[in-house]
């Protein structure tokens, strides 16, 4: 059965798939996330070590993948609904194509290009927490590039502040709305335990991990924030 036929018939758009090999005590393990229709390889990291140490080795693959799916599978999502139609597009899709703008705002032209996105995406949807996460995301990044001043990124405070009143589940609508508020909400505290329960429901997000290696920088978690510096 080919790749494409697997995907077909799991209804998946991307396989993980992996190989092991065997030599004495030695373990050599391979993994790659493949597009399945496309069979182009997204990500690939190869793995080694000792029969003894199989344990450890089996929590590092499991660790070092799960953060790898995170991001790979968000850019190789947003580089696919980059190629739709704009006319056509769903409030999901013009959120994607937003995601890697979102991640690097440098100038007020891109902060104004993200945003115009993602207000797009909520007139389509006005409860899409996502969407409304990563107007914070651009704000804060558009800041910390001195692209805007914090007054002006604090246009976001009033979406962070009620993404944070409400009942989120989604680990980085916790973080982005928690890392606003100890970088430009004046809520340190409560940013930092947003990202906390962020990284409770998904410890493995690096993401999440970086967010919370800063914020606990900022109130001098220093052990914590480098734990989490390391992990990331």
């Amino acid at each position: 059965m080919s790749l494409r036929d697997v995907g077909t018939e799991l209804g998946v758009r991307y396989v993980l798939e992996g190989s092991i090999q065997l030599a004495g005590d030695q373990l050599r393990i391979t993994r790659q996330l493949v597009e399945a229709q496309t069979g182009h390889t997204i990500w690939s990291e190869r793995f080694a070590g000792t029969t003894q140490d199989v344990f450890a080795l089996q929590d590092q693959i499991t660790e070092r993948t799960a953060a790898a799916l995170e991001l790979n599978v968000m850019f190789a999502e947003a580089g696919r609904s980059r190629q739709a139609p704009t006319d056509d597009v769903r409030a999901y899709d013009l959120c994607l194509q937003a995601v890697p703008l979102a991640m690097r705002v440098s100038s007020k032209a891109a902060l104004a290009q993200t945003l115009d996105l993602l207000d797009r995406a909520l007139a389509l949807d006005p409860d899409y927490a996502y969407a409304k996460a990563l107007k914070i995301r651009a704000y804060m990044m558009a800041a910390a590039a001195r692209a805007v001043t914090h007054d002006e990124a604090r246009e976001g405070l009033p979406l962070a502040q009620a993404l944070l009143d409400g009942r989120q589940s989604d680990p980085l609508v916790l973080t982005y709305a928690g890392h606003f508020m100890a970088y430009l909400g004046g809520e340190p505290d409560l940013g930092y335990r947003s990202i906390q329960q962020a990284k409770s429901i998904n410890p493995n997000s690096v993401l999440v991990r970086v967010s919370s290696a800063c914020c606990g920088a900022y109130l001098v978690y220093y052990q914590a924030a480098i734990e989490d510096a390391e992990f990331a």
